[in-house]
């Protein structure tokens, strides 16, 4: 979770696109973020496992596939929500020098 949202905080520095480019890129990882990231964290009880409220299992019973798409997802998730946190305190900078 911090090292999704982290990434998100240094979103613009590792991914340097055109305006145009980088809309699609925003557009393609929320809705992956939304469809398997949600998903996933739903699925995968990750606050019970976070907060150590349910024992962390050694195996899956979902493929391997699978399994990394439901943790990138997540991982996505995490960075598209420190990209959000990002330019809300971008935009209240603006707001306190204006």
């Amino acid at each position: 979770m911090l090292i999704g949202i982290h990434l998100g905080l240094h979103y613009n520095a590792i991914v340097k696109l055109k305006k145009e480019n980088k809309i699609i890129l925003n557009v393609f990882l929320s809705l992956f973020a939304v469809v398997f990231g949600i998903n996933g964290f739903l699925k995968k009880e990750f606050i019970e496992k976070i907060t150590l409220q349910s024992l962390y299992p050694l195996y899956s019973e979902d493929n391997i596939v699978m399994f990394l798409i439901d943790y990138i997802g997540i991982l996505i998730m995490f960075v598209m929500i420190g990209y959000v946190i990002l330019n809300l305190m971008k935009i209240k900078k603006k707001e306190k020098t204006e």
